[in-house]
């Protein structure tokens, strides 16, 4: 079967030029034939007339035309005979006489073409033309009867038949003549055809390439045909289109880039899901949460394994056709789980949208939030409990010694001073967190010296040395308000916890581009399992390093805060020879 159109269009103009190069042929032959015919027919009919006339001439001239008629053939008969003879050879045909009463003048059985009622026809003044096929000549003839009028009377008949073998030859010429024509004009018109068919299926074919092109998405080619007609306007409306899409393809194409440069560089993790459960979307930030490879699709039951109670929420989401948010706790880590519906605009779910916001941080800040509260209830309730104990028994006059009122105003201003303590480090840090750094270049060892001048009298009173190390003297860009909190806390801490006579060593240290700066006591360290510990809010570790006043338990966290403001950090470690060394580590 023919698929092309070119085959089809040549296909279709080979039939066309042989249905009528047939019909014209047998129109032709059957028109030749009747031409040829009907010319032939004339002419007898003319050479017929002209012997008649000179039959009925030359009896006229007789005196008794019908005696001679009557009685056999006669003189003039002879004569008449001598005359059709001659005139046979000039027409090349057969001529034969009948008389009114039928008989015939004749030796051969030609004049058997007419039937009785075709001679009556003729006697009663009809001319007869007949042609057939002659079984004697073995060819066919033609056969003119003529009827002979004399004074208005049919006196006889003229019989002329001549053989019709020049009409075969010169069909059968005629004929060749034809199909070589035909066959000439059938080559001619199929080479007019392939021209026309190719002009017409050539720019079809540029058209078609053109489309492929377009159909694997290069949109940089164009047609050039430059004509007046429907394929030229068709043309140009394809390379309008070409040019058009090219530019929607190319805004939808930047779009879809920006959209996913977005998505990839969201610190939220995104997958998204089609009809079929499949992941059509998953961002950098969602393969490092569910520790996906970052070559390779996304097993969507390897999502669901590892986000446990994730599939209830997508079916849920999908039924209901409204977002849903749930927590979900991962390798030490709190998400919040968002998956909404993509719908049409019939509600039809196209698929669901999976966010995973850490919020880690949030829900530790809550959870900070609860301990803070439940903390300073508790840190709280110890002094309040005991100066109200100790007020209640003054109120109702149960102490009545100097001494021992005495010893109870003591406890109740020391547990005042503890309370006012944590009353100020929580409000620092408050202000810590509201404040942002004014950094400024600031001496090390005068923002240090300034700190150990303003402990002075503590360090009388404990008999704790400080050691300033000649490294500190550096300048670095600081907070000095700040920081001098920092080391002020550090050197309360390490005061605290050193012994009588104790010395507290201070010194810097250049490591890989920054500074560490080293506060050492001679206390009796930090316990191993707490060291991760000391720096959360409200916790102590005065039991095992000191018997003095106890602290509010917020000085190392407003310390571990201002360090963190600074970009830099803060870890405590334990020397071997004894005592704890706080490290603080800085940019330079």
């Amino acid at each position: 079967m023919i698929k092309t159109l070119f085959g089809k269009i040549l296909l279709m103009s080979l039939v066309i030029i042989l249905v009528v190069s047939g019909v014209t042929g047998v129109v032709m032959d059957f028109f030749i034939k009747r031409f040829i015919l009907y010319s032939k027919e004339q002419e007898m009919i003319r050479q017929g007339e002209r012997v008649i006339n000179s039959i009925v001439r030359y009896m006229k001239q007789r005196d008794n035309i019908m005696v001679g008629m009557m009685h056999g053939r006669g003189m003039w008969v002879m004569r008449i005979a001598g005359m059709i003879r001659e005139l046979e050879k000039v027409l090349g045909a057969r001529i034969w006489l009948v008389d009114r009463n039928g008989l015939i003048y004749a030796e051969s059985d030609l004049v058997r073409e007419l039937n009785e009622n075709e001679l009556k026809q003729l006697l009663s003044g009809k001319k007869i033309t007949k042609f057939n096929w002659n079984d004697e000549l073995n060819q066919p003839i033609l056969a003119v009867a003529l009827p002979i009028n004399i004074n208005n009377e049919v006196i006889g008949g003229l019989f002329i038949i001549t053989p019709m073998e020049e009409v075969h030859i010169a069909q059968s010429r005629i004929r060749r003549l034809m199909i070589g024509s035909t066959l000439i004009g059938t080559l001619v018109a199929v080479f007019l055809a392939i021209l026309f068919s190719r002009h017409l299926t050539r720019p079809l074919l540029a058209m078609q390439n053109l489309i492929h092109k377009m159909r694997k998405g290069d949109f940089s080619g164009q047609l050039e045909i430059k004509r007046g007609d429907e394929l030229g306007d068709l043309a140009r409306h394809i390379n309008d289109l070409n040019r058009e899409l090219d530019k929607t393809i190319d805004l939808l194409r930047t779009e879809q880039e920006q959209t996913q440069r977005i998505i990839n560089s969201m610190a939220e993790g995104v997958i998204s899901l089609n009809q079929m459960g499949e992941v059509v979307v998953i961002n950098p930030a969602a393969r490092r949460i569910l520790k996906i490879p970052d070559s390779g699709p996304a097993d969507l039951q390897d999502v669901f394994e590892k986000l446990p109670g994730l599939e209830e929420q997508v079916i849920k989401v999908q039924q209901e056709r409204a977002p849903l948010m749930r927590e979900i706790e991962l390798n030490n880590q709190v998400f919040l789980s968002i998956v909404s519906p993509i719908c049409t605009g019939e509600d039809q779910v196209l698929g669901v949208v999976i966010v995973l916001q850490d919020i880690t941080n949030r829900w530790r800040l809550v959870q900070l939030q609860k301990e803070l509260i439940a903390n300073v209830s508790h840190e709280f309730k110890t002094p309040l409990t005991s100066i109200k104990g100790f007020v209640e028994l003054m109120l109702d006059h149960k102490i009545k010694d100097e001494v021992a009122v005495q010893n109870s105003l003591k406890i109740i201003h020391s547990e005042t001073l503890r309370l006012i303590r944590m009353v100020n480090d929580l409000l620092k840090m408050a202000r810590m967190e509201s404040l942002r750094l004014r950094k400024e270049p600031t001496d090390l060892l005068e923002l240090v010296q300034k700190v150990v001048d303003s402990l002075a009298l503590r360090l009388e009173e404990t008999g704790v040395t400080v050691q300033l190390d000649s490294s500190l003297k550096r300048k670095m860009d600081l907070d000095p308000d700040r920081m001098e909190q920092v080391f002020y806390n550090l050197l309360d801490n390490g005061i605290r916890f050193s012994p009588p006579g104790g010395i507290i060593e201070i010194k810097a240290i250049e490591d890989n581009g920054k500074v560490k700066i080293q506060i050492r006591d001679q206390g009796p360290g930090i316990p191993e399992e707490e060291k991760e510990l000391i720096f959360d809010r409200f916790y102590k570790v005065e039991k095992a390093r000191s018997t003095n006043e106890a602290g509010s338990g917020l000085g190392l966290a407003i310390v571990k805060s201002i360090v963190e403001e600074h970009g830099g950090q803060i870890w405590a470690d334990n020397y071997p020879e004894g005592g704890a060394v706080f490290v603080i580590e800085m940019p330079k």
